[in-house]
């Protein structure tokens, strides 16, 4: 029973994780509306939620390739990111590419 239990949670945020990533790849919101959205205080929490999923979604996704050699990144051991944290991380690699003339109009956090 336990055992079922178990394979049905890792079921259901497995799903959960492509769902997030599903919906972040289809997202066409220009990086200047979503840095727009962030400054908003009425719309600032649906941003940093949105990076938290999003961030979530390819933790949880780096984490199942762990054991093979197709890992999306390497995340430092022992440190939590918020939403804020990615939202930062998209923000600074946003103008970094922009600095260098590689980016398009739509720009998603993906």
């Amino acid at each position: 029973m336990f055992k079922f239990l178990n394979v049905m949670m890792i079921s259901i945020t497995l799903s959960f994780c492509h769902v997030n990533l599903a919906s972040a790849l289809s997202d066409k919101t220009p990086p200047q509306d979503i840095f727009e959205y962030y400054k908003n205080e009425e719309t600032n929490v649906f941003v940093v939620i949105y990076f938290r999923a999003l961030g979530s979604g390819l933790s949880w996704a780096s984490g199942d390739l762990s054991n093979s050699s197709s890992e999306l990144f390497c995340p430092p051991a022992q440190i939590s990111f918020s939403g804020e944290d990615y939202y930062s991380i998209y923000k600074q690699g946003y103008f970094h590419q922009k600095k260098y003339g590689i980016h398009s109009i739509f720009s998603p956090p993906v």
